[in-house]
């Protein structure tokens, strides 16, 4: 969940639906169509502004660095972020 899903998760949603709506859109509208994909992909509608608040982040780092290093980065510390506090509040 830290390493693998934020590298498969970049590739499909930075490279492949980013690279696509911008194409069509222009990347302001891309980052932020390609925030709600990811967020109303992961099925939780309480977290939809917050996901789609992190995906634009991570596509706005895409499409500034041009490297997904960045945006994997994140999204793998992201996740750590989650699970960690998911672990403190359930041995708490």
């Amino acid at each position: 969940g830290v390493v693998i899903a934020p590298m498969i998760e970049e590739v499909l949603f930075r490279v492949y639906h980013f690279r696509t709506l911008r194409a069509q859109m222009g990347p302001f509208t891309a980052i932020l169509a390609s925030g709600l994909l990811f967020a109303f992909a992961h099925l939780h509608p309480d977290l939809i502004i917050p996901l789609t608040a992190l995906v634009a982040t991570l596509a706005f780092l895409y499409e500034w660095t041009g490297s997904l290093r960045v945006p994997i980065a994140v999204h793998g510390l992201y996740n750590l972020g989650m699970f960690a506090a998911v672990h403190l509040q359930l041995s708490g």
